[in-house]
Formats: structure tokens, C-alpha cells, sequence
């Protein structure tokens, strides 16, 4: 069962799941204490409910943005702190930040309704829930953030994006966070977003036909339509499409004027799905750059859990969750695993015949899944079973973390990957060949719920 689980990175199934490129390797080695005490969930509800509402996610991802883009890797400045709260003076005044005073504001309400949580968390979580209700990648989300103390912690002027400048120039701006050529290029996608405004930046028009959607379009675009050099009615220079209705940046051509820039624009428009992916790594190094490790709430997880198990008697369930989300796993293909993919309801794994009824274990564990969103949810469905296999007397069996979790449905893997019951011995011994079980395993993982 635990190598069923297993995240070991030297091990197969971890390799299941994407490994992160932009990791930053600047990350302090500090831990700081996890609180369970910020209702997590429901400040992600509250989000969802205000973007709909207001149709505001482009300038939610710009906000978050503009928080952690400041950072330095060398200097161990700037980053997610919510400087730009201080609006009379520092960051807040930067030319960059012009309009984010309307992000601000309306965010201003769900700060004071939960004031425990830092204002660095707040925008980076409302950029996530952004790009999720606008149909982007479900990321993850971990706190830690702190504020500034005061504006005297602004950094200078100059360390966002110059839309008006080139390749090097982008270069210079996200290699000094630690990013590399192939984050610059998914980051940039964020432009299939919301619009440029002439009281803000000077430019004006949409990047895309559908800036209130997140999808692959603005690569498809850069590569697909005729682009003019002309200017906005302020006089910035910018490009336009025949039509007159979309425009790009200078820094946007830079995309495809620079060749290994252009692999990567080529990829994403090509593949969405891979777009999301690296879109998702890099976006989450982006909002952690600087940030504290957390350390693991364990043992408050365990007690969670041991709670639920004695309240619900739901140990089959809760192991059966585990079971089938790490059963997918084929050790050729190096697809499948851990990696929570049932989660997204309307398609992929959760509506395999297989994984019927796996709804109510996924409801049950909700609300821990909520509390703890720095633990992917993958961890929780394994380490869920784990506890749940000990309180009903079996072994006490170790748990590894480090799964992560998909971001996207169609990252799921075909029906068809699990025991179907009506089989014989080849066929198990086809499906769990295909994990690189042994016969040994093979006889007693059969003894699993299912």
C-alpha cells in the first residue's frame, strides 16, 4: 500500500506528476507554523462570489502580480507583501501600479471580514480563484505570506515589466527573480486577460476577443494574426490586428522576435494543456518567491481525520479514494497516479465507472482539504487513508508527502486503468504489471475496498 502511495521522488510515481522547472531555489529555509485558525474555504467562496459578480479577474492577477514581481533573488527583496497597501507613497505610486487601487478596494471588504489573514495572501489567493473562474488551471495555494510594516519597505521604482522594451530586457525583469525563458513565456500568457486602459498605462484595446476568458488564445494570436505598429489615442506605441480590435505590447512581440521564446509561444498555442501546466509552476513560484516553507500539519491532519473516521465510520471509502487515484499509474507512459485528479467533477476521472460513489469521500474530506491549503490534495486523499487504515487496526504504515495535484480535467487519464471485478488473473496481473506491482502485492492489495 505504500508504495501504491508512495511520493518519493526517487520512485516512479512521483515522477507521475509534473515536477516544477521554475522551483526557486532562494526560497528561505525557515519554517514557519501552520494555522488551521483562517477559514480558508470560505474566503475562497467569498472570492468566487466577488469575480463573478464583478468580472474583475484580470485586474486580481494583475494585483498579485505586481506584488511578487518585485523580487530579487540576490538581494532576498521585494516580493508578496502587500506594499501596496500604503497608497500615499512606495510601490503604490509606481507607474505600474496605476488603477490597482480599484483591485485594493475591492478586496478591502473580505480583508476586514477575516483580518487575521496577511494582504499578501489575500491577492495572491484571489489571483488564483481569478484564473479558475475565468477557466484557467486550478492551482495551488499556499499561505505564509507576510506584510510589509511599513511603506519604507517599498522597493524602488523599475522592477516590473517595461511593456515598451525587448527580449533582454524581459530577461533581465524575471531572471532576477529566478525564473528562466520558458516561465517569462508562460507568465506572458496571463495577457489573454483583461485590457490595456489609457487612464492607467497609456496603451488601450484587449490582448484577445475574450479577455474575460483564460485559455491559450494569446499565443494563437501572436502567431496567427497580422500585427501593425501603430499607437494608442494617448500616443503610446503599440501593435495592432488588421481589424483594429486587439492589440500586443512591444514586450509581447519580443515573444516571438526572440526564437527561444518563440519555441515556447509555438507550444502553448499548439497545446493548451501544456500551457496550463507550466503556466500553474510558474505562476505559483511567482506568488511563493521569498516566502517561508510551512511546516506540515500533520498531526493536526491526523487528528482531523482520526475525527471524521470514528464520527462517519468512512475508513473503506477514505481508502478506496486513495486507492483509485493512485491505481492509475503506468509505469511506461509515466502518466497517471497520485495526483487528486478526481476532484474536477463534471469530467475526466470522476465520472469513470470505477470511481462511482467516490463523490461522498471526496465531500467527506472536504473541508479538511479546505483547512489546510498548503497540503496538496493529493497528499490528503493518501495520508486520509493511511490514518484511516490505522484506525481500523491495520498497520501503522509511513506517509511521504509531495504529490501534486493536476490542474486541469483533461490531464486525467483514459477509463479503463483500474481492476474491473469481473476479470480474471491475467487482468490483474495486466493492471498492476502496468503499476510495477509484484504478485505478492498483486494478492493482497486485491483485499482493498472497492
Amino acid at each position: 500500500f505504500r508504495s501504491l502511495l508512495k511520493s518519493d521522488p526517487s520512485s516512479s510515481l512521483i515522477r507521475s506528476s509534473m515536477p516544477c522547472p521554475y522551483s526557486a531555489a532562494h526560497h528561505s529555509t525557515a519554517a514557519a507554523v501552520f494555522s488551521g485558525d483562517i477559514p480558508w474555504g470560505e474566503i475562497r467562496r467569498d472570492l468566487t462570489a466577488l469575480v463573478k459578480e464583478k468580472n474583475c479577474h484580470p485586474i486580481l492577477v494583475r494585483l498579485a502580480w505586481h506584488d511578487a514581481g518585485t523580487y530579487d533573488k540576490d538581494s532576498k527583496s521585494g516580493g508578496p507583501r502587500g506594499c501596496q497597501r500604503f497608497s500615499e507613497a512606495g510601490e503604490a505610486t509606481h507607474a505600474a501600479n496605476a488603477g490597482l487601487g480599484i483591485a485594493r478596494g475591492l478586496l478591502e471588504p473580505i480583508k476586514a471580514k477575516y483580518p487575521s489573514m496577511s494582504y499578501a495572501d489575500l491577492w495572491a489567493l484571489a489571483s488564483i480563484v481569478g484564473i479558475e473562474v475565468s477557466g484557467g488551471p486550478a492551482m495551488p495555494f499556499r499561505p505564509g505570506r507576510s506584510d510589509a510594516a511599513s511603506v519604507d519597505e517599498s522597493v524602488e521604482d523599475g522592477r516590473l515589466p517595461d511593456a515598451t522594451q525587448g527580449p533582454q530586457h524581459l530577461r533581465d525583469v524575471f531572471y532576477r527573480m529566478g525564473l528562466d525563458d520558458r516561465g517569462i513565456v508562460a507568465l506572458s500568457g496571463a495577457h489573454t486577460l483583461g485590457r490595456c486602459h489609457t487612464d492607467r498605462s497609456g496603451f488601450e484595446g484587449p490582448w484577445t476577443e475574450k479577455p474575460l476568458v483564460f485559455d491559450n488564445t494569446y499565443f494563437k494570436d501572436l502567431l496567427n494574426k497580422t500585427w501593425t505598429m501603430g499607437e494608442s489615442s494617448t500616443g503610446q506605441p503599440q501593435y495592432w490586428d488588421e481589424k483594429k480590435e486587439t492589440m500586443m505590447l512591444i514586450s509581447d512581440m519580443a515573444l516571438i522576435e526572440d526564437p527561444e521564446f518563440k519555441k515556447y509561444v509555438e507550444l502553448y498555442a499548439a497545446d493548451e494543456q501544456a500551457f496550463f501546466s507550466d503556466f500553474s509552476n510558474a505562476f505559483t513560484t511567482l506568488l511563493e518567491l521569498g516566502i517561508p516553507e510551512l511546516e506540515g500539519p500533520w498531526d493536526q491532519i491526523r487528528a482531523d481525520v482520526e475525527k471524521l473516521v470514528t464520527e462517519k465510520g468512512c475508513a473503506p471509502i477514505l481508502v478506496r479514494l486513495a486507492w483509485h487515484d493512485a491505481g492509475t499509474y503506468d509505469s511506461k507512459s509515466n502518466t497517471g497516479g497520485p495526483r487528486a485528479a478526481q476532484r474536477f467533477t463534471e469530467s475526466g476521472e470522476s465520472t469513470h465507472a470505477a470511481n462511482a460513489g467516490l463523490d461522498i469521500a471526496r465531500g467527506l474530506l472536504q473541508p479538511i482539504v479546505d483547512k489546510y491549503p498548503g497540503v496538496s490534495v493529493a497528499d490528503i486523499w493518501a495520508f486520509a487513508s493511511v490514518v484511516a487504515t490505522e484506525v481500523s487496526g491495520g498497520p501503522k504504515m509511513p506517509f511521504q508527502k509531495g504529490r501534486k495535484d493536476t490542474v486541469v480535467a483533461t490531464q486525467s487519464v483514459e477509463d479503463g486503468r483500474l481492476p474491473d471485478a469481473t476479470q480474471g488473473a491475467a487482468h490483474l496481473r495486466d493492471v498492476f504489471y502496468r503499476q510495477m506491482s509484484t504478485v505478492s502485492q498483486l494478492v493482497w492489495r486485491s483485499s482493498f475496498p472497492v
